[in-house]
């Protein structure tokens, strides 16, 4: 009797954490302070980001939210990684793309790493979000131009201040990309995202996957976002999740060159 009731606690407790795991792409995130005396260089290399929690986008196929030629993760899929200082919201992303390409048009419609935000959390539906799509192809290999930021509903491109720097993986597979956007970039009607006194914002993260050069193939996202028609974009607080801050905002960071 103890046997079975042993084997059936443990089958409960699997069945748990097989669908906890399977549902933590779509939770809330905690993102960690960079912490004193510690530093983050933008620079591509990730090995700074070992042991921070990832979320992963390209595990299945509800995480499409545009397009119908996904395959699988080799095609497709990353691990995106946030910490924060004072000034800085960063974002760390391990891609795998079997295909790299550079829209000649808007970043947006190639290979990108993206993040929506709403500074509000979901108080002040008349203003839209921000959007922040970073390319690990600059045009001409141009730094300054790695960054589309905008309203994520309308076609409003907004100045910004946030550096990318990205790396090839060495086998061809993908590529590693690194990001700072300053808190400063996200102000709007007399409001700055302020991790320590707001402690969390609505969030979503998206991967762009372009094979041709042309536009967009596959869109992967991390929370269930109607893409169509284009104007329901990011409308409604259930179309995110929430980026919660932890820690006090210590810690450095370094651009590279």
């Amino acid at each position: 009797m103890r046997r079975k009731l042993f084997m059936l606690t443990l089958s409960m407790a699997l069945i748990l954490g097989l669908a906890l795991s399977a549902s933590a792409s779509w939770g809330p995130y905690v993102a960690q302070s960079v912490g004193k005396g510690n530093t983050v260089t933008i620079d591509g290399d990730l090995s700074e980001w070992r042991g921070a929690p990832g979320i992963r986008l390209g595990t299945d196929q509800a995480q499409v939210v545009r397009g119908t030629e996904w395959k699988d993760a080799k095609d497709a899929s990353a691990t995106v990684y946030m910490r924060w200082n004072k000034d800085y919201l960063l974002l760390a992303a391990d891609v795998t793309d079997d295909i790299g390409a550079l829209s000649p048009g808007r970043i947006d419609n190639g290979d990108s790493v993206g993040i929506t935000i709403d500074i509000f959390n979901g108080s002040r539906p008349d203003l839209h979000p921000f959007l922040i799509e970073m390319t690990p192809y600059p045009p001409n290999g141009d730094w300054s131009k790695a960054v589309y930021f905008r309203y994520a509903t309308i076609w409003q491109v907004l100045s910004s201040n946030t550096v990318v720097r990205a790396q090839k993986k060495a086998d061809g597979s993908g590529y590693y990309l690194e990001a700072a956007i300053p808190f400063s970039d996200l102000t709007r009607d007399g409001k700055t995202l302020d991790p320590v006194a707001d402690r969390s914002v609505f969030f979503a993260l998206i991967l762009t996957d372009c094979d041709d050069g042309s536009t967009r193939k596959t869109v992967l996202q991390n929370t269930r976002t109607s893409w169509n028609p284009v104007s329901n974009w990011y409308s409604k607080p259930e179309e995110f999740t929430s980026l919660i801050f932890r820690g006090d905002g210590s810690g450095e960071v370094k651009i590279a060159d």
